[in-house]
């Protein structure tokens, strides 16, 4: 009976574990709220580098953005589109059609995290000059 107990506590820690890593709260408590992401703040250009490439965003008040790519596994584009922000959900809308949800995990008016768990995309809000 000991041995049955203690491998069902060994799943039950393996399991919070897995879910600790997938950015999922299996027993209730942990769950952080949504950053309160206000349209202000994210007017600007945000900047994202990964794996020597670059994702650049720039948001303006009148709802529109424009969104340059380049790296080495990426031929460099440009694309213009809208956007809609609704608590922490930022959907953007391409003008050549296509649409896509990011919801917005960490905010702090200079940088931002989309994305929760394992796959995440961290912006940089660039300074004024």
């Amino acid at each position: 009976m000991k041995k049955f107990l203690r491998i069902i506590a060994m799943a039950l820690a393996l399991f919070a574990v897995l879910g600790a890593l997938s950015g999922c709260d299996l027993f209730g408590g942990n769950e952080t709220p949504p950053p309160e992401v206000d349209l202000d703040d994210l007017v600007g250009t945000w900047v994202s580098e990964r794996d020597g490439g670059t994702i650049r965003y720039t948001f303006t008040k009148d709802m529109r953005y424009t969104k340059d790519e380049s790296g080495p596994s990426v031929s460099a584009s440009t694309s213009i589109g809208t956007y809609t922000l609704e608590d922490n959900i930022l959907v953007t809308k391409s003008n050549l059609g296509g649409e896509r949800t990011h919801e917005i995990s960490e905010f702090d008016g200079e940088r931002m995290v989309w994305g929760k768990g394992a796959v995440t995309t961290e912006y940089i809000k660039q300074k004024k000059k």
